[in-house]
């Protein structure tokens, strides 16, 4: 966290939300916080984003979870929205998500 001030930032931001005084509380608590339970009662029709540079996505698993029409767009690592949200390229992923809307809604 010393040397990733964005990082530094993000862990202490979740520390002060969740209530808690370390890291170490925070990961712990985080472990409490799932949507397993009730990934099954969402009925319509879902679109998973995920990029190959996300080091946390869980996309491929809430997809997998999903038993309701779905699709998984996932974006390569040749692609510029490659990571957490797409960020650094909110065009061509927001034309690619324009596009599937198109299709779907």
């Amino acid at each position: 966290m010393q040397s990733l001030p964005f990082l530094d930032w993000g862990i202490r931001d979740l520390m002060w939300k969740h209530g808690v005084e370390t890291p170490d509380e925070l990961m712990l608590q985080m472990q409490e916080y799932s949507n397993k339970n009730i990934v099954s009662k969402i009925t319509c029709r879902m679109l998973v984003m995920d990029g190959a540079a996300d080091e946390y996505s869980q996309g491929i698993d809430l997809f997998e979870a999903l038993a309701c029409p779905k699709e998984y767009m996932f974006f390569e690592a040749d692609d510029p929205a490659l990571q957490h949200c797409q960020v650094g390229a909110q065009a061509s992923s927001s034309a690619r998500l324009f596009d599937w809307l198109d299709e779907n809604l």
